[in-house]
């Protein structure tokens, strides 16, 4: 079970990862919004990933289960990978410009 728990861990841990990216790269006035749309994904992709397993884990194996259940994961890692770009350093990033007074809420 310490295995399959590892393991089931090697997929969630990225997932949480993003939240600290982005807070990290996103400007200082919109980190909560950033922090919001990670916490969004990760709820939507939690409750979608919930339903379709529960609707096939009576028709699969176990392992198959497993399978499938890894699968978004893997892919998404893969797809980011193959997109990874390095940053630039975030000290070097531009300050957000001021909003005009006549563009202001």
């Amino acid at each position: 079970m310490s295995v399959l728990v590892g393991v089931a861990g090697l997929f969630v841990a990225p997932a949480l990862t993003a939240y600290m990216l982005a807070d990290k790269v996103a400007a200082p006035d919109s980190k909560t919004q950033a922090g919001a749309w990670v916490n969004a994904a990760f709820n939507t992709g939690n409750a979608v990933g919930s339903a379709s397993m529960g609707l096939l884990v009576g028709q699969l194996t176990l392992a198959a289960s497993f399978a499938v259940g890894a699968l978004p994961s893997l892919l998404g890692a893969l797809a980011g990978m193959r997109k990874a770009r390095r940053p630039a350093d975030l000290s070097e990033r531009e300050a957000p410009r001021e909003v005009p007074a006549d563009c202001r809420p």
